[in-house]
């Protein structure tokens, strides 16, 4: 029986893979010049081969002079869920949201969910954790505080289930002649 087990625990960790795509995206400048109207438009990343349980789409909205809200959308298919990154407890693979760092660029640490998770009791540790099972918004307050051309990388990661595949979602913000876009990196 010991080695029954112990050859489940050898197996099962060795079903979990990691997810790079090919991605296409729409992109659409926006203009961060207070002045001037903004054309907004989202930024949907789908995977070429359309075999992932969600979509992803990106989007800035303009908030005040120079402070924006980036945007992520997380729709997910029947039976795909994640674990939110307000889940309590000791989790590999939450949703994460990370950028490089820039002087052109403040990034707000405050990531907020809609709709929030619920805490429910993990069936497998037996812990808290917060499963998002519906498609899911996290925005986050983004402020340019130069108007000079720039560019960062980021990257959007969390394991998808059932699957038990890492999902790196590689993005740029881009601003060039005061024309704000966000975009994957392919």
């Amino acid at each position: 029986m010991i080695k029954l087990v112990a050859l489940f625990f050898l197996f099962v960790p060795m079903s979990c893979s990691t997810s790079n795509h090919s991605t296409d995206i729409v992109n659409t400048p926006m203009s961060t010049d207070t002045f001037s109207p903004i054309n907004i438009l989202p930024h949907l990343v789908s995977t070429s081969e359309n075999t992932d349980p969600y979509q992803i789409q990106f989007d800035i909205h303009p908030i005040t002079d120079n402070n924006y809200s980036l945007a992520i959308t997380i729709n997910l298919e029947e039976g795909a869920y994640f674990v939110s990154p307000h889940s309590g407890g000791d989790y590999k693979g939450i949703f994460t949201v990370s950028m490089d760092q820039h002087p052109n660029l403040k990034v707000d640490l405050d990531l907020v969910e809609t709709p929030a998770s619920k805490e429910q009791i993990d069936p497998w540790s037996g812990g808290p954790v917060n499963f998002v099972k519906e498609s899911t918004t996290y925005t986050q307050k983004i402020t340019i505080t130069n108007p000079n051309d720039f560019e960062i990388e980021g990257l959007l990661q969390f394991v998808i289930e059932p699957k038990c595949t890492l999902e790196e979602i590689p993005f740029k913000i881009t601003q060039r002649n005061r024309q704000l876009t966000i975009q994957p990196v392919h």
